[in-house]
């Protein structure tokens, strides 16, 4: 018998196909700007790693809010996943910030959508 994640839910039958789609479009258009938006209007008043700081801290208090219901479900196994998941993500997220001051936006967005499109499909 396998073990399942408690957060995993079946799988949502009201709503069409294309409206997943359409929300990976949304997401895929919205991370494509992000990196012209940072570059020209963000940089100018933090640095790379105060403005993920910044991000971290208000995507925290927003999950927390969001999971408020579940969270007498949380043990060590799920620790075990999303540890080393969050560590690696915030070091991604702050070379590849600290990189775009290096780079055009539109090599980092290019990146950026790349991944934003491989990760689902590799899953």
């Amino acid at each position: 018998m396998t073990k399942r994640c408690v957060f995993t839910n079946e799988l949502n039958k009201k709503q069409p196909v294309a409206f997943y789609y359409a929300c990976l479009v949304f997401v895929i258009i919205m991370w494509g700007i992000t990196p012209v938006i940072n570059r020209e209007i963000v940089y100018d008043y933090y640095s790379p790693t105060v403005f993920t700081m910044l991000c971290g801290i208000i995507s925290a208090i927003a999950l927390f809010f969001i999971s408020i219901k579940n969270l007498d479900k949380f043990n060590k196994d799920l620790l075990k996943i999303a540890i080393p998941t969050g560590f690696i993500n915030a070091a991604a997220t702050i070379l590849q910030k600290i990189g775009l001051q290096y780079t055009t936006p539109s090599k980092c967005a290019f990146l950026d959508t790349l991944s934003c499109i491989m990760v689902p499909t590799t899953l």
